[in-house]
């Protein structure tokens, strides 16, 4: 007697699951850097149901800057500045490997940014976000309350292989596709295994200048895809 065939279950579009494959196609090449992390950023906040997603990209020596995000108002883009090793996200960084708070504010690491008015969502997850040995930036989850399970971990480190493979020192503006042309072409030296943790940590801090104070900033970026209903007040 032959089994009976059965109908394939169709996978319900769930404001998660919708999110995650938005995610998956990623952003259009023709957007700009700046744009592209913040389309990410909304997805993942919708996959991770957090209110804020944040990406801070590493530039100079040090410097973590943040160049893309969801859930604060656009104007904190390039503003918001840290040193490798300063707040949560910076220790992220320093120490290469995720950090995660309940309660931010209770912490010996937190670091006030009245740009971003972080008081409402004092819960933290920061990832860092690594090419190879080298670290290039971090990623942050926020919520109104933690824990951040260890799901949610695991997803945010999946998650931290899709952002655009070049940093934005070399261009906010040029789309998507020229930074990863211009990073393949050029090869990613940051990838060599030779370079290992413990150096990538030593050069950093061999780097860091003594003065902790941040430099100008750059012109506000306007092409961000924030939520209308989380603008931080100025």
């Amino acid at each position: 007697m032959d089994t009976p065939r059965v109908p394939v279950q169709i996978v319900d579009r769930s404001e998660r699951v919708q999110a995650a494959l938005r995610f998956a196609a990623g952003a259009s090449t023709s957007s700009s850097l700046t744009s592209a992390l913040c389309y990410l950023c909304e997805q993942l906040a919708g996959m991770t149901s957090s209110p804020v997603a944040s990406v801070y990209v590493l530039e100079g020596a040090d410097e973590l800057v943040l160049r893309g995000n969801f859930g604060f108002t656009r104007e904190a883009l390039g503003e918001v500045r840290m040193k490798v090793g300063q707040g949560i996200t910076g220790t992220c960084v320093e120490t290469m490997s995720p950090v995660t708070a309940n309660d931010a504010r209770l912490t010996e690491q937190f670091e006030y940014f009245p740009q971003l008015a972080e008081e409402r969502y004092p819960a933290f997850l920061a990832i860092p976000l690594l090419s190879g040995a080298r670290p290039r930036g971090a990623l942050v989850l926020q919520r109104e309350a933690g824990p951040f399970a260890e799901p949610d971990l695991l997803l945010a480190i999946g998650a931290s292989r899709a952002w655009p493979p070049c940093s934005t020192r070399r261009s906010r503006t040029a789309p998507i596709s020229s930074c990863a042309a211009r990073a393949t072409s050029a090869g990613d030296r940051w990838a060599s295994p030779r370079c290992s943790r413990a150096r990538c940590l030593a050069g950093i801090r061999a780097r860091r200048p003594r003065s902790s104070s941040p430099g100008p900033s750059p012109p506000n970026e306007t092409s961000c895809c924030n939520s209308p209903t989380a603008r931080a007040p100025r």
